[in-house]
């Protein structure tokens, strides 16, 4: 039996594939340093000979990854002036391995594939942070067992920045959080001398944690800028908004350069001007904005699209109650005569995603040809609570409770919309589909739903509990939720003996791995529920749809097929 592990790749080098030389970086001349069966190498140029950066590490180190997740992320970077490489090593003899088997034609016994996986309650592994001298060629570690958060536990390395500062030090700003990812360090680091000093450090309010869709940071001016929640008392809410800390010295606040009430997502400093996006004027328009840096200022339009609208495209809210409203985009077929057509509704809704957005293509004929099936089926997209753009409010209503009230406010749409548009829609032809956190919500929506709301589900790749799960997903959104908390997908199936269900999930997932439909297929044969099954050898979370999933819509759906 062959042994394959998984690793970062780049263009051509595909995950199963036999070369495993993974990322490589340049440090802005022809010399790069890359990782050769999890161990970083250095080359003058591509046809010089390797040096091997730190040979006297132990074996059982990963060196250059910052973590095991479905796309790994490189944890090496280079000093601005190209002399100094600073990388994170990884002491792998902590760290399990989820395994699956590939299929291969003609070959006699599959290869089983071992990816190295963090769970939710397993330990950080240990790891360290190095320096290599280029001139030199050696290595200084940095003491690190010092940087702990309250509890004694080591914290995460998700980022390092090079930058200089007014003597011209060439420094390194090392950025961690802890495993629930509600607070917040940064460290700063000489090259030269492998010294740290904390510089500052940020803890979020309850339910608050560090968003990877507000991930957007600049150096400037000695000034480091990122992205932290700031409280509207008035508003009941909190939003994303610019602040700053300085470099040079240490510092215990953030100082907030704008204070508007709205998400900003994206930001570009440029001299004593930001520019920035976020959705100003309406949740379901995405504007570009600029503004002086520390004013407040109203920001000025630089680019603020219309809304997209017609008779065939209608954008709308639907009250919750507790203040909370639901967001909603339906595509209606045209040339509707004196029929009812039935209603897909396509869901994702992950924490923080949106769905309901105006965009250029609505008004596109092909698009909307393709949505309505050849104007045969209406679609429907909801935001509710748990995800983006609308503040704090909204993202930390799902705090601790994936799958819960996120699904049941898509329940709550759809009904408002089959009741609104009653004369068109077939409400005993309701179609729930997802895929990843979209599979996770079909099974969820259809288990919470009145019998018989929806006449099919299909959930593609789900995670039907969240045990099975990454953790640096799981606790970013579950907290310090016990495992008993955990909502579990497999344990109320009652209403898919109404609801045909098309399960699908491609047995090489990376991301969500097959045990999480196993064990789902498994307690529906022992529910005696009949379902439809769709399972794909050697593929991974990224499967296009079939036209056997067409035959399931269609049959479903009572329409004709449009392919």
């Amino acid at each position: 039996m062959r042994i394959l592990s998984i690793f970062l790749t780049v263009a051509a080098i595909g995950i199963f594939a036999d070369d495993e030389v993974s990322y490589n970086v340049t440090n802005g001349r022809d010399e790069e340093a890359y990782i050769f069966n999890h161990r970083l190498f250095f080359r003058v140029n591509r046809t010089s000979e390797p040096i091997e950066v730190d040979p006297n590490q132990a074996n059982y180190f990963w060196q250059g990854f910052l973590g095991f997740y479905n796309d790994f992320h490189y944890g090496y970077w280079w000093s601005d002036d190209s002399n100094y490489l600073v990388y994170v090593s990884f002491d792998m003899r902590l760290v399990k391995n989820v395994s699956w088997n590939l299929y291969k034609d003609k070959q006699s016994y599959p290869e089983v594939v071992q990816q190295p996986y963090w769970k939710p309650f397993e330990d950080i592994p240990p790891y360290t942070i190095s320096i290599w001298n280029l001139k030199t060629q050696t290595v200084k570690r940095i003491p690190f067992e010092k940087f702990k958060n309250h509890n004694g536990s080591l914290y995460f390395v998700k980022e390092i920045t090079t930058y200089e500062i007014d003597d011209d030090k060439q420094k390194f700003l090392i950025r961690l959080n802890n495993k629930f990812w509600n607070e917040l360090v940064f460290v700063s680091c000489d090259f030269e001398t492998a010294e740290c000093q904390l510089l500052f450090e940020y803890k979020f309010s309850p339910k608050l944690y560090i968003s990877y869709m507000f991930y957007s940071c600049q150096i400037h001016q000695n000034r480091y800028y990122l992205l932290l929640p700031l409280e509207f008392e008035n508003e009941g809410n909190s939003y994303q908004q610019i602040a700053s800390y300085p470099l040079n010295e240490p510092s215990s606040e953030p100082r907030f350069e704008m204070r508007q009430p709205y998400d900003v997502y994206k930001f570009k400093i440029n001299d004593t001007t930001v520019t920035f996006n976020a959705f100003s004027r309406t949740p379901f328009i995405n504007d570009t904005l600029e503004m002086q840096l520390g004013s407040n200022e109203k920001p000025r339009c630089v680019k603020c699209p219309k809304l997209y609208s017609n008779d065939f495209l209608h954008f709308g809210k639907v009250p919750l109650g507790n203040g909370y409203e639901g967001l909603y985009k339906l595509f209606l077929p045209k040339n509707i005569k004196n029929k009812k057509v039935p209603l897909h509704v396509y869901v994702y809704g992950g924490p923080e995603f949106f769905e309901v957005e105006s965009k250029e293509n609505d008004n596109d004929e092909n698009e909307i040809n393709f949505l309505t099936r050849n104007n045969q089926v209406a679609r429907l997209y909801i935001d509710g609570r748990g995800s983006g753009r609308r503040g704090w409010k909204y993202r930390s209503a799902i705090y601790g409770r994936l799958g819960t009230v996120d699904a049941q406010d898509q329940i709550s749409v759809t009904q408002y919309i089959l009741r609104k548009y009653s004369d068109i829609l077939d409400e005993r032809r309701v179609l729930v589909e997802g895929w990843s956190y979209g599979g996770v919500m079909a099974l969820s929506i259809v288990e919470q739903a009145p019998k018989g709301l929806f006449k099919c589900a299909i959930a593609g790749a789900p995670v039907t509990n969240y045990n099975y799960y990454h953790i640096e997903y799981t606790l970013t959104y579950m907290g310090n939720a016990t495992a008993n908390e955990y909502l579990d997908l497999t344990d109320n199936l009652e209403n898919f003996k109404s609801t045909r269900l098309l399960l699908q999930h491609g047995m090489a997932d990376d991301n969500v791995h097959f045990q999480n439909s196993a064990i789902l297929i498994e307690k529906l044969h022992k529910a005696k529920i009949d379902f439809d099954l769709m399972i794909y050898p050697n593929s991974d979370h990224k499967i296009s749809i079939t036209r056997k999933q067409f035959n399931f819509e269609n049959n479903c759906l009572g329409i004709y097929p449009s392919y």
